[in-house]
């Protein structure tokens, strides 16, 4: 009794719910690796804070007889995230910069601000671990874009969805979430079914015992023990 005890209690609840456990981990662990990356202070950020730093930073950015400068406060910002920055006029050229890569260009063309807009990157010579972002600001009636050089390997990907079923990440998140709970409720409910016939089958055969007409069964399952004995 106490064998089957042991195997109902932990191969029917025990193991079920480690494993759930242990799947939801591994997937929880799988998104955690992607949607987050070190910072350049190596402290683990989401993998947009990138971004999100480049559109903030605009309030940095100032101006003084009609050009381009950046904040006190701006440049600590940038020393300490070691982050470079050009500001480039309409044209395309570079107005200021602040400790910029070797690598940066003193001219953009539109085509070539296009692809570091999509890629990050402003050559197929760029570092793995630099990506560029960029922002938009408008001074005394003119636009200038500014560069933000992070050093940090971030990769861009667009995905395109169904605009009339996709509203948003956090739906998609609920949805994916009531998906798994549903499954894992029918799956409990399933396995719960199949040992509550399994035990209504093994009190059978203990009546059929003590009523002396106890017909041999096949000796299988969970309870196999029981039924051999």
């Amino acid at each position: 009794m106490k064998q089957s005890g042991y195997r109902t209690t932990f191969h029917i609840y025990l193991i079920f719910f480690l494993s759930l456990l242990g799947t939801l981990i591994a997937v929880c662990y799988l998104l955690g690796i992607l949607i987050t990356a070190p910072n350049p202070n190596g402290k683990n950020v989401r993998s947009d804070w990138a971004k999100t730093f480049a559109q903030d930073f605009s309030e940095y950015i100032i101006f003084i007889n009609g050009s381009p400068k950046i904040e006190q406060t701006g440049i600590e910002i940038l020393q300490e995230t070691h982050v470079g920055l050009q500001i480039l006029d309409a044209a395309g050229n570079e107005v200021y910069a602040y400790q910029k890569p070797d690598n940066a260009q003193g001219y953009y063309s539109n085509t070539d601000l296009l692809l570091l807009y999509q890629t990050g990157h402003f050559d197929n010579a760029s570092p793995e671990d630099l990506t560029a972002f960029i922002g938009i600001i408008t001074g005394n009636e003119k636009d200038y874009a500014y560069v933000l050089y992070f050093p940090m390997n971030i990769q861009k990907v667009t995905m395109y969805l169904n605009g009339d079923r996709f509203a948003g990440g956090k739906k998609l998140i609920i949805l994916i979430i009531s998906i798994l709970l549903t499954i894992v409720l029918f799956l409990g409910l399933g396995y719960g079914l199949f040992i509550t016939k399994a035990i209504s089958r093994l009190s059978a055969s203990i009546r059929d015992i003590s009523g002396r007409c106890y017909l041999p069964v096949k000796e299988n399952g969970v309870f196999r023990d029981l039924k051999k004995a």
